[in-house]
């Protein structure tokens, strides 16, 4: 890695998003790094991650959608909604047609209500460390948008899936809802990130390489062109951003006719 970059990097189980960033500044000798999407420290998978100047894109990557693999378990909840937390609901395993009923509404639904264990601020304060100190926040229902709920295999307790979700959307929440609808409880043991808008698994190093190739090169940048990647969801041609880079030093990255991200030239 170098100090000014794109970089994509598959994050470890056992790592917060925040820890990975340590470990990449120390192991790279960098020391400005930014990411563009937590992944709870349970979870594994895509993060890009940003050096230098380029921290200055951080929210345009973080308005991507994102792709994941799950595997929930039925029949137990805890109060995070994921295997690190503690055990607080038990209730008896659902029948397969109420699971299969119950992705079907779910990937229907267009707002959710964030886990009480996220990063939201309510009222000034993270509802986790309000959680944390065992006060239950109010959490408004969120637009989210489901482009995709495919479930993939049932051997209960056990349910796996595939889901692609907006950005803010929470797995957990979904696996919640769908445990909900079907009478019973469920709980996150798995979860893979296998895409971030249209930067696929395969673009992503392993976070303990020795050497991860910036994507912002123009080899790189040529390999991103022929797979047809862009980021479908900004024109930055709009006054915001130009508004916003007007007096640094950028150039455009073309991925289709139409598209294009505006990045800052290394110095």
């Amino acid at each position: 890695m170098q100090t000014q970059g794109i970089y994509f990097v598959n994050k470890q189980v056992g790592y917060t998003s925040h820890a990975m960033l340590d470990y990449l500044k120390s192991k790279h000798n960098i020391k400005k790094l930014g990411h563009t999407g937590t992944l709870d420290k349970f979870a594994e998978g895509c993060m890009c991650v940003l050096a230098g100047q380029y921290t200055r894109l951080q929210r345009l990557f973080l308005k991507l959608d994102k792709r994941y693999t799950c595997q929930a378990t039925f029949g137990v909840e805890t109060d995070t909604l994921d295997r690190d937390g503690a055990l607080v609901k038990k209730m008896p395993l659902p029948k397969i047609e109420d699971i299969i009923h119950a992705f079907s509404k779910v990937s229907r639904f267009t707002t959710q209500v964030p886990p009480q264990y996220s990063a939201i601020h309510v009222h000034g304060v993270r509802a986790y460390k309000s959680a944390r100190q065992k006060k239950e926040v109010i959490l408004p229902n969120r637009p989210i948008k489901i482009f995709h709920l495919k479930l993939l295999d049932i051997e209960l307790p056990h349910v796996r899936f595939d889901v692609h979700v907006s950005s803010g959307t929470y797995v957990r929440a979904i696996v919640r809802d769908i445990a909900t609808e079907a009478n019973s409880c469920a709980y996150v043991t798995k979860l893979t990130r296998i895409a971030i808008g249209p930067f696929t698994q395969e673009l992503f190093a392993p976070m303990d390489s020795e050497y991860i190739e910036s994507q912002n090169d123009k080899k790189s940048i040529d390999a991103l062109q022929s797979h047809r990647i862009f980021l479908s969801q900004y024109d930055l041609a709009q006054e915001e951003y130009k508004a916003e880079f007007e007096n640094e030093t950028i150039r455009e990255l073309y991925f289709n006719d139409q598209k294009r991200l505006l990045v800052f030239k290394p110095v």
